[in-house]
């Protein structure tokens, strides 16, 4: 799954939106009448991680997003996918699983929830109640 969707001038006056804003109001093209379910993947590794924790497993993730697809997701509202991507970034009980990106290169306009990887960036930014 594409993690990092680009910001398009598609909006009603040609603004820019978030590419799976697009495909919310475009679903007859292409693969855009699954866009729910591509949602439903950004936000599920919130539900996953715990629920492999109960289940024994010691699950390992890295938390990489682009900055123009978590930008998409504050326009387009979906508070549910920022707090469940917020709950992997900040939970205690969910660092262990979360892992440090390693060295490797940021790309440009990319931002990191991972506080492990972004703590300078996130000064002053509180969790979440």
């Amino acid at each position: 799954m594409q993690m990092h969707q680009p910001t398009i001038p598609a909006g009603a006056l040609g603004e820019l939106i978030g590419h799976l804003q697009y495909m919310f109001e475009h679903p007859g093209e292409g693969e855009n009448h699954i866009a729910e379910a591509f949602a439903s993947c950004y936000r599920r590794m919130a539900d996953l991680l715990p629920q492999l924790n109960v289940e024994g497993c010691d699950p390992r993730i890295m938390l990489d997003y682009s900055g123009n697809l978590l930008w998409g997701f504050e326009q387009k509202g979906r508070k549910d996918i920022l707090e469940a991507l917020h709950r992997l970034a900040w939970d205690p009980n969910l660092q262990p699983q979360v892992v440090e990106q390693s060295l490797r290169p940021v790309p440009c306009g990319a931002i990191s929830l991972s506080p492990l990887a972004s703590r300078a960036a996130r000064v002053g930014s509180p969790p979440l109640p």
